[in-house]
C-alpha cells in the first residue's frame, strides 16, 4: 500500500511540474499593432549570407557562410535582422538568433512561457559546456580573416526562463566559439552567460527584469520586449591571430525541453577588430561639440547673472 501511495504521489508531482513546463505559442503577427523592434527573419528576403553582413565591421572578411535553425519567412524564422533596439536594450539593430521563432520577441511580453519548437536537434559543443540535454539549436558559423589582433562582439542575451527557472536545469544556453572556445563570458569572468549567472539575484546590476506581471491583471513589463529578463549589453572578447582564417560559431538552444525560448541579439556591425565600447573619431567629435556648447551655455548663463 505504501508503494503504491508512494508511486502515485511522485506521478502527481511530474504531472504537476509537466503542465508548468508547458509552452505558449505566440501568435504571428502579434498582439501590438505597432511594437517597437521590427524584425526580418531569414527567408524573407534575405538569406545567412545577409546575416554575417549585418553583423560583421571593421577589420573583418568572412567567407564559407552555414545555417542550422528554420527559414522561411518573418513567421517562422529561428534567427534574422533586427531594428529599433536602442530604447529597449541599448543596440539599435543587428542579428538575432532563438531557440524557438526570432519574431517571437516581439513585445509586449503577453506571456511567460512563450514557446515555438523548432524540432532542430541540440549542439554537442553547447553540452561541453553547459551539460546534455540541448534542443532547437540555431546556428550560425563562418570563417574570417581580421587585420588585427583583437576580436570584438556586442549582444544582449534574453530569455523566457526568466525569473522562475533560475536555478533549475532549464537554463537554455549559448555560446560563442572562436576556433572551438567559447569566449561569450559574464564581464570580468570566465563564467557562461546563462539566466543562472545573470538575474535579480547574480550580477544584478547587468540585468533587466521584464516579468509578466504575477496577481496584478497580468500587466506587461516595463520593456516592449516579450522576454520575461535579458542582460545589459555585453561584449564578447578575444585576442587572435591577424591575418590567418579563424572559425566561429554562433549558438542558442534549449536546455533539458524544448519549451520556454531565448533570443540573443548581436549587435550590428559589432563583430569588428574596433572596440565598440570605445568611442569613434566621429562619436569624439559629438561628444567634444557637446562640452564646448555646453560651457559656451555655462558662461552666457553666468555672464547675466553678473
Amino acid at each position: 500500500m505504501k508503494t503504491l501511495l508512494t508511486f502515485i504521489l511522485t506521478l502527481t508531482i511530474i504531472g504537476v511540474f509537466a503542465e508548468g513546463r508547458q509552452g505558449y505559442v505566440k501568435p504571428y503577427p502579434g498582439p501590438s499593432l505597432n511594437p517597437t523592434i521590427s524584425v526580418t527573419g531569414l527567408g524573407s528576403g534575405i538569406t545567412a549570407n545577409d546575416l554575417v553582413a549585418a553583423l560583421v565591421g571593421p577589420g573583418i572578411s568572412f567567407s564559407n557562410v552555414s545555417f542550422t535553425g528554420t527559414q522561411g519567412g518573418t513567421g517562422t524564422a529561428s534567427a534574422g535582422t533586427f531594428s529599433q533596439g536602442q530604447t529597449i536594450f541599448g543596440i539599435d539593430e543587428g542579428v538575432v538568433l532563438s531557440s524557438g521563432r526570432a519574431v517571437s520577441s516581439l513585445g509586449p511580453n503577453v506571456a511567460t512561457n512563450t514557446t515555438t519548437a523548432l524540432g532542430t536537434s541540440g549542439d554537442a559543443d553547447l553540452e561541453a559546456v553547459f551539460g546534455a540535454g540541448t534542443f532547437d539549436a540555431t546556428v550560425l558559423e563562418f570563417d574570417f580573416v581580421p587585420t588585427a589582433n583583437q576580436l570584438f562582439v556586442q549582444y544582449v542575451f534574453g530569455s523566457e526562463e526568466y525569473n522562475e527557472w533560475v536555478n533549475s536545469s532549464f537554463i537554455d544556453c549559448f555560446a560563442f566559439f572562436l576556433d572551438g572556445q567559447n569566449i561569450a563570458f559574464v564581464p570580468s569572468t570566465t563564467n557562461p552567460v546563462s539566466i543562472n549567472s545573470v538575474n535579480l539575484g547574480v550580477n544584478a546590476a547587468s540585468y533587466r527584469n521584464n516579468q509578466l506581471g504575477v496577481g496584478t491583471g497580468n500587466i506587461p513589463g516595463p520593456y516592449d520586449i516579450e522576454v520575461d529578463g535579458f542582460t545589459t549589453p555585453f561584449t564578447a572578447s578575444a585576442t587572435l591571430t591577424p591575418n590567418v582564417t579563424h572559425h566561429i560559431k554562433l549558438v542558442i538552444a534549449d536546455k533539458s525541453d524544448r519549451n520556454f525560448d531565448s533570443w540573443v541579439f548581436l549587435h550590428g556591425a559589432s563583430f569588428s577588430t574596433v572596440n565598440p565600447n570605445i568611442p569613434t573619431l566621429s562619436e569624439w567629435g559629438l561628444i567634444i561639440l557637446g562640452l564646448t556648447l555646453l560651457a559656451f551655455g555655462t558662461f552666457y548663463i553666468l555672464k547675466l547673472k553678473a
